[in-house]
This record gives C-alpha cells, structure tokens and sequence, in this order.
C-alpha cells in the first residue's frame, strides 16, 4: 500500500494499491505447424520475485539482465517456491539446450510481454505440461538464481515428440 500526498489538504491521504502479475498464453503445435491446443493462465509472483521487484526499483536498482523461461509438471506454485526449492518438477524433455530467453518489448501503460519473441520449446520425448515459469538462470534444469513466479493450467497438457510449445509472457504492474 502506498499513502501519497498530492496538493490535498493536510491529513488527507492518497491511498493507492498496486498488483503485480504475469500473465502466460501457451500455443502446441504439432510437427506440421498445426495449432494442436492453446490455453493461459496467471501465475503467482513467489515471494522471491517480488523481493527482487522492491529490490531492484527501491533499494540497489541492480537488475537481472535476462530472465529465461521454463516448463513445469503440474504441482501447484506457492509463494515459497524459490529455483532451488521449487514445489514442482522442471519439464526438460525438450532439444533446446538451455532454457529459452525471455525477450521482451517495449514497456507501455505498465505491461510488458514478449510476443514479438515467444519462448520456443521443441519437445523431443512424450510428456505431460502442467504451466510454466520465469527465472533469471538460463540452465535447463537448474537450481540456481531467482525464480520470478510459476503457474499452471487448469488440466495438464500431453505433449508429444515433435511437438512445439510457444510460450507470451505478459508481467504487468497495476493499479487498483
């Protein structure tokens, strides 16, 4: 909660709440570049990346210059998660070697995406998909850096060899 002051009279308090939040939209595509499924959910920014949010804006203005996005099984992110004490199991079932860069585009009314430069997947054994999440460590199935937040769809996803996953990650910051 923010208490600003602006030209009102003493005493009087300007109250004004911000919400962080990611949005992700996950498209599969089979071998022949035909849309198999699409589904998207909202994610829970952990307790560690709204750390970093303050600490980046507030205190050192140090930020991680890449963030790196990554598959997960279907347990349910909580606040706690962190990379190296996730609740869930990181999906590597996939022929990239690292996990793919999150690039993003211009910032614009307080929301940013990647949709000019999806995060692309290319699965290479048969697998179950349950959502996603975003860290700033690019080693596929590591266990190091900051993992922003995590989410999951409302059903698991099949996948299978051949398959292409193409992930947009919309993080805005709102006002309430």
């Amino acid at each position: 909660m923010t208490n600003l002051k602006k030209n009102k009279p003493s005493g009087t308090k300007i109250n004004e709440s911000l919400s962080i939040g990611h949005f992700y939209n996950i498209e599969c595509y089979d071998s022949k570049g035909n849309l198999k499924w699409n589904d998207d959910f909202e994610n829970i920014v952990v307790t560690t990346g709204r750390n970093h949010y303050l600490d980046v804006t507030l205190k050192t203005g140090t930020a991680s210059p890449f963030w790196y996005v990554g598959l997960k099984n279907s347990t349910i992110a909580v606040a706690e998660d962190t990379i190296s004490n996730k609740g869930f199991v990181e999906i590597t079932a996939y022929t990239n070697t690292t996990r793919p860069l999150f690039v993003v585009g211009t910032i614009l009314e307080g929301s940013v995406d990647n949709s000019f430069s999806k995060a692309e997947f290319i699965i290479n054994e048969s697998t179950v998909v349950g959502g996603a999440f975003l860290v700033n460590q690019n080693t596929k199935g590591g266990t190091t850096g900051i993992l922003l937040g995590a989410g999951e769809f409302n059903i698991n996803r099949t996948v299978i060899a051949g398959d292409t996953i193409k992930v947009t990650i919309t993080c805005s910051i709102t006002s309430l």
